[in-house]
């Protein structure tokens, strides 16, 4: 598995649009029965949580090889619903079969998919080594 600064960049900060994702919209939807502009409360959080999370996969997480699948495919989570509510507001003909749902489904399946193909990929790159 390929562990250039290129890919140790674009998976941190793909972490970080998961976490900035999840705890955006978890938090919205949470306090909008008790505060009228949730979301005021909740992108600041989520930005926050997002950074952190970015940082910590950068500097930390990634030195230890036995967690670098999971980085991978928490940040083909955040990439994949990125992608999925770019498309579903972009194109009107996609808003009536793509629903936020389905790029929420979409997003936990790409992301298992591609933490299974480099778990796969590690142990392929372990045999051959030694």
């Amino acid at each position: 598995m390929a562990s250039t600064a290129g890919t140790r960049a674009l998976v941190s900060v793909g972490t970080g649009v998961t976490a900035f994702c999840f705890v955006t919209a978890g938090l919205a939807t949470a306090l909008t029965p008790h505060i009228a502009f949730s979301v005021l409360v909740a992108l600041p959080a989520g930005v926050a949580v997002g950074v952190v999370v970015s940082l910590l996969s950068w500097s930390q997480l990634w030195s230890r090889a036995s967690l670098r699948p999971l980085l991978f495919g928490a940040s083909a989570v955040g990439y994949t619903l990125i992608g999925g509510t770019a498309v579903r507001y972009t194109l009107p003909q996609a808003r009536g079969y793509l629903t936020i749902q389905h790029a929420v489904a979409t997003a936990g399946i790409v992301g298992v998919a591609v933490f299974i193909a480099a778990r796969a990929t590690r142990r392929t790159d372990a045999a051959k080594r030694g």
